[in-house]
This record gives structure tokens, sequence and C-alpha cells, in this order.
């Protein structure tokens, strides 16, 4: 059982090299894809590659609406969904609950 748990832990540490070169990799790659898109989310603190890609690639460029109103009007928007009535209690965290 030892050698195992050893053995385990010798394979993920010779894994690390590896996963860090692929998260540079990747992390490049949306660096690109997003300056390609000419977006302007890395200026704002705190956003990076993986944030500003996410939200490109889950909402796309909010400059295709006339109004940041229509924006978040859309069906599927970060601000559409989070105003939606029918949105189930279950999506925020419960609040003095009893035990």
């Amino acid at each position: 059982m030892e050698a195992a748990r050893k053995q385990l832990g010798r394979d993920l540490v010779a894994a690390v090299p590896e996963v860090d070169t692929r998260l540079a990799t990747l992390s490049t790659q949306m660096s690109q894809t997003i300056a390609e898109q000419r977006s302007r989310l890395p200026e704002v603190d705190g956003i990076g590659p993986v944030v500003a890609a996410r939200l490109l690639g889950r909402t796309g460029r909010a400059s295709r609406f006339p109004t940041a109103s229509a924006f978040a009007a859309t069906p599927g928007s970060p601000r559409s969904r989070w105003l939606a009535p029918t949105a189930p209690a279950t999506d925020y965290p419960a609040v003095g609950t009893a035990s």
C-alpha cells in the first residue's frame, strides 16, 4: 500500500512539467484569439486570458449589440440569466438554514 502511494506521488510530480507546458500553450492560444477579436477584456483588472476567453466564448462580442440594454436583454447573456424570474432557487447558496 505504501509503495503504491509513493509511486502515485512520483507519477503526479513527474506530470507537472508537461501540464505546465500545456497550460502555457493554451494560455498563449487564448491570448492570441482574444487579440484577434480586439477585445478590451484583458484591460480589466483581474481578467486574464482564461476568464476573457470564457466570457467571449459564452457571450460573444458585446459590440454586436447597439446598446448595453440590448445585450443584457438577450437570452443567454449573463445579465439576463441573473434576472430571469424562472431561475431555480438552487442557483444561490442557502443563507441562515437551520440544522
